[in-house]
């Protein structure tokens, strides 16, 4: 039978989705939030943000807000009203820097300031989401770490992005005292997540990321960050960037290292390359050429056929599965319905390894933060990312598992919300309020 012909072959490589003990992999994963916390080997970055997210945020005072994703890096110009709707002017997407191949540092910041040269008159203050692993200083400035999703700009690395970018716009004849808070994706769908509620009553707040890569931020209590100095007024709370797609996950298949010494940043984001969007074709391309190697599963035709693909991207997973008779790159490697539903099976485990993964980085998060025990008060989990919202399978697999796993044997609720633009709503708000 194919599914068991799948299963099989899967299993022998560890790659089957059913191997992970979800309880087990939880007290791994909280294991690294408390090491990160206190700033010691094997944890997550766990970085402050200096953000509370509590403020009061003006009103009729516009903002220009910067999102440097994945793929895109998207500038406007955003105003909220008195009812904390959102108003975005001058809006426009350009494509991100570093992400078609290496740039110099130079060129990188040079093409944030030709990106923004329209808008630069509309206020002096700057909210920059900036979607990249970055160290939070009191100023709020951020200190880029590293890049992931395949950003290559090794020369950007150990800079602080809003005294850079205030420099060149200084180079290049603006003026370079613009007031620049920095934060990440995830702290910004936090706290968009919060704004975009304000007729609901929430726990509390967790910001999610699934698209190109992964990450997760959630509000804690100072007093359990004891790697960060100085003084903190008691019981006060902070934002918390976790960098989860960093998680230094153990268990590992052969193909899963594999895939990772083929990236461009080998040895890091281990649990990002293992969920997110950016690496599921890679999985897919990687599984598929071993099963072919190894198994007759597939007719002479899907194997010739398939020797030409070179590349393979999670769209392409998606339109296979969304129509497995189309035109799309595995539909037409198929000669029969043996080959289709054995590529069904193959695709069906990697969403499902995936979604019991991400199942348990939230039950980690929800279990630290103590919230969201009453069905009726659930904790709201802002989520952006493609992955999430356009993947034919992962949805539905994830709400599953967390009925199963987080609602009924953690005793733990959450509410999945998407709201518009979080990320610039998000930027605006610690822009103006910091």
């Amino acid at each position: 039978m194919p599914k068991e012909n799948v299963l099989r072959f899967l299993e022998a490589h560890a790659l089957d989705a059913a191997s992970y003990d979800m309880h087990e992999e939880l007290k791994s994963f909280r294991q690294a939030i408390t090491a990160g916390l206190r700033g010691e080997p094997g944890g997550m970055p766990m970085i402050p943000t200096y953000v509370n997210g509590g403020a009061k945020v003006p009103t009729g005072e516009p903002i220009i807000v910067l999102d440097a994703g994945g793929t895109n890096f998207r500038v406007g110009v955003l105003t909220f009203e008195e009812d904390m709707t959102a108003t975005i002017d001058n809006f426009t997407t350009h494509p991100m820097p570093g992400s078609q191949g290496e740039i110099s540092a130079d060129e990188f910041f040079n093409t944030f300031v030709d990106y923004m040269e329209p808008v630069l008159a509309l206020s002096d203050k700057i909210g920059f989401c900036f979607s990249y692993a970055a160290e939070i200083t009191p100023e709020r400035d951020g200190r880029i770490l590293n890049f992931s999703k395949e950003i290559q700009v090794p020369e950007a690395v150990g800079r602080l992005v809003g005294s850079e970018l205030n420099r060149y716009l200084g180079l290049r004849g603006y003026r370079s005292d613009y007031n620049i808070v920095v934060l990440n994706d995830t702290v910004a769908a936090l706290l968009g997540g919060r704004a975009g509620t304000k007729n609901r009553i929430y726990d509390s707040n967790v910001g999610f990321i699934l698209g190109t890569g992964t990450n997760t931020a959630y509000i804690e209590d100072i007093e359990n960050i004891t790697k960060l100095k100085g003084d903190f007024p008691e019981g006060e709370r902070m934002i918390i960037n976790m960098e989860s797609g960093d998680y230094r996950i153990q268990h590992r298949s052969e193909l899963d290292k594999e895939i990772d010494a083929a990236t461009t940043s080998p040895n890091t984001y281990n649990f990002e390359k293992m969920i997110s969007g950016r690496y599921q074709g890679l999985q897919g391309l990687y599984i598929l050429r071993l099963a072919i190697d190894e198994t007759d599963m597939f007719s002479s035709f899907f194997e010739d056929s398939f020797s030409n693909v070179r590349e393979l991207d999670s769209k392409e997973l998606d339109d296979f599965l969304f129509n497995p008779y189309g035109q799309n790159v595995l539909a037409r490697c198929c000669s029969n319905d043996i080959d289709r539903i054995h590529l069904y099976y193959i695709i069906d485990n990697i969403f499902e390894r995936a979604s019991r993964l991400v199942t348990v980085n939230l039950a980690g998060v929800l279990s630290q933060m103590g919230t969201g025990t009453n069905p009726t008060k659930p904790t709201a989990i802002t989520v952006d990312g493609s992955t999430f919202y356009k993947s034919k399978l992962f949805r539905s697999k994830l709400e599953s598992h967390v009925k199963i796993f987080i609602n009924e044997e953690l005793g733990h609720y959450c509410e999945f919300l998407k709201v518009e633009n979080s990320n610039l709503i998000g930027a605006a708000i610690a822009g103006l309020t910091n």
